[in-house]
């Protein structure tokens, strides 16, 4: 059996670069083209040629794609801040710059990586250590005030269910009533058969056939639901399929510069009951930002459907048409000069949501190198960071708050946009 995979094109473009023109054509990535070039796998006319070589009509482009070699997981012993641990899942805060998921190309240095070395170490494992429930203790005596309004957020959803419920009770009841009628009805074709009423008795069949018909795609259609339906939000329990397989399972996603709490389940049962909490806008997610110029509302709510933009596919943006859509609420915590400091509650989860939106409505990230303006020379990074996640523990039914500090490089620019500020006035 080959170990690669080879092709042979004749161009039919005129103009087009050959990483864009190869991407297309073989249905790889941008980047997967790029290192094909770079490492001379492809050929035009004998020749190597660059990414960046605009290709003419009729040229033959050769080449093959080697075979990927199957990626292993290696646990690497990296530092990591665990904020929460018990027997189920872990939350760790994520450094900047780090990335979750491990990918072809990238499969070392990454939060899987870390977890894996640290999950595999004597102190931690499934149980977790003495010190470390005490540390769990002593953290959720000094949060009562969040644990009741938890609790009260935990009622109302409970209320929700339960109003789901009795909905449900009442469409299995209605089925049940009509398959009483259908009974009924089958009875007096049955009599009428007796009679030799032939050609009626069909008729009555048929409709009784329509009407089994119509209660079970009722029954189907119940809360809109349909077998084999696109389940978008299972990007949040695994980013590649590979990775199944795998402990931990990493419930949900962080960008790689972006800092803050990120779960991490530690079997799959576990992760299959996050995913389904966050699938289910169960969980509640608050983050902090510092943004380009003054806000001048003390808090917002910004909607507008999320798609690839239109002209570069890299990059996401609020579209009038098609997209999914989005809501994100957003209060000021602080004004400071030309910036703002912010609190945000993404109600969904689209790729890059808070990014975006907070770039469409003229308040981009500072930092943010995508979807920014002038102040993304000001930092290294977007100062964007996932400061607290809440939700009902889902084994134990415990109210679960975790935080992350916010980064000294946040605290930092605000600190000293406050001096700039202070210096000003006098």
């Amino acid at each position: 059996m080959s170990s690669e995979r080879r092709f042979h094109l004749i161009c039919d473009e005129e103009g087009c670069r050959l990483d864009v023109y190869l991407s297309r054509k073989l249905s790889i990535t941008r980047t997967k083209a790029k290192d094909l070039i770079k490492e001379g796998h492809v050929h035009i006319s004998g020749t190597l040629p660059k990414s960046s070589t605009k290709l003419k009509r009729l040229l033959h482009i050769e080449g093959e794609i080697p075979e990927e070699e199957p990626m292993t997981l290696e646990p690497q012993d990296i530092p990591l801040e665990i904020l929460y641990e018990d027997e189920f899942f872990l939350a760790v805060n994520k450094p900047q710059g780090m990335v979750v998921h491990p990918s072809f190309g990238h499969h070392k240095d990454t939060l899987v990586n870390a977890v894996l070395a640290y999950l595999e170490k004597g102190g931690s494992g499934r149980q977790g250590t003495e010190d470390r429930r005490q540390k769990t203790e002593y953290r959720i005596q000094n949060t009562e005030d969040r644990i009741q309004e938890t609790e009260y957020r935990r009622q109302k959803t409970e209320y929700r269910r339960q109003k789901i419920e009795d909905r449900r009770q009442n469409t299995e009841d209605r089925i049940q009533n009509t398959e009483d009628r259908i009974q009924k009805t089958e009875d007096r074709i049955q009599e009428t058969e007796g009679r030799g009423q032939g050609t009626e008795v069909r008729g009555q069949k048929a409709e009784v056939r329509g009407q089994r018909t119509e209660v079970g795609r009722g029954s189907l259609e119940f809360g809109g639901w349909r077998e084999g339906e696109d389940d978008r939000n299972g990007q949040f329990a695994m980013h590649n399929s590979y990775l199944v397989s795998f402990r931990p399972g990493i419930v949900h996603r962080l960008d790689k510069d972006t800092t803050g709490v990120i779960l991490v389940a530690k079997d799959s049962k576990t992760q299959e009951m996050l995913s389904a909490l966050f699938k289910e806008r169960n969980v509640r997610k608050t983050y902090r930002a510092v943004v380009e110029e003054t806000i001048a509302e003390n808090g917002l709510i910004i909607e507008g459907n999320i798609g690839r933009h239109p002209i570069d596919r890299k990059k996401m943006a609020v579209l009038k048409d098609g997209g999914r859509s989005a809501y994100t609420e957003m209060r000021v915590i602080e004004r400071l000069d030309g910036f703002t400091y912010v609190e945000v509650y993404p109600k969904t989860g689209r790729t890059h949501q808070i990014r975006v939106h907070l770039s469409h409505i003229g308040h981009p990230i500072v930092g943010d190198i995508v979807y920014g303006r002038r102040a993304r020379l000001l930092t290294k990074r977007p100062f964007l960071h996932a400061y607290r996640i809440e939700f009902i523990h889902p084994v134990n039914n415990a109210p679960i708050f975790i935080e992350a500090p916010v980064p000294d490089d946040i605290e930092e620019f605000i600190k000293s946009k406050k001096r700039e500020e202070k210096e000003t006035k006098f």
